[in-house]
């Protein structure tokens, strides 16, 4: 990594609420908005941004700059701050895999139910099938003037 210049300070992010490619660009143009930024550099696989600043521009004010754009932001400054971002993306995957769980469940019953079962059996088609090609024909000796 390059050296930074005496009168510039690099700070990272963790960003919520980013789900593609254009969220990331939103979010890099609030970043390079503010007042002092120089650089902004928003990762979307692992959703944090490191922005390279004046040395008086406070993680505050990167944050305030990441909400008005419509999205979350935490400082990742220190180890601390790493550990807990850490953290709440292990709690997401879990929720997402419950969701998933959850959704599998449900969808195994309907699927059984509207591709296996039927409520007659294979016979009673073939007699509806009947049914309906002889009203057919009545129909169509009625409309012809046929008795």
């Amino acid at each position: 990594m390059a050296a930074l210049a005496p009168s510039t300070d690099e700070s990272h992010l963790a960003i919520q609420g980013m789900t593609c490619a254009s969220c990331v660009r939103r979010v890099e143009k609030a970043l390079a908005k503010t007042a002092g930024v120089s650089q902004a550099s928003v990762n979307f696989a692992n959703h944090q941004a490191t922005v390279i600043h004046e040395a008086g521009v406070s993680d505050d004010l990167l944050i305030k700059a990441v909400e008005r754009a419509g999205y979350g932001a935490s400082s990742l400054n220190s180890a601390q701050d790493q550990s807990d971002a850490r953290e709440q993306t292990t709690e997401e995957l879990a929720s997402v895999k419950r969701d998933l769980i959850f959704a599998a469940i449900l969808t195994i019953p309907t699927v059984l139910l509207s591709m296996l079962w039927h409520p007659r059996p294979v016979w009673a088609n073939c007699a509806v099938r009947v049914r309906d090609a002889r009203d057919l024909l009545v129909r169509t000796q009625i409309l012809s003037g046929r008795d």
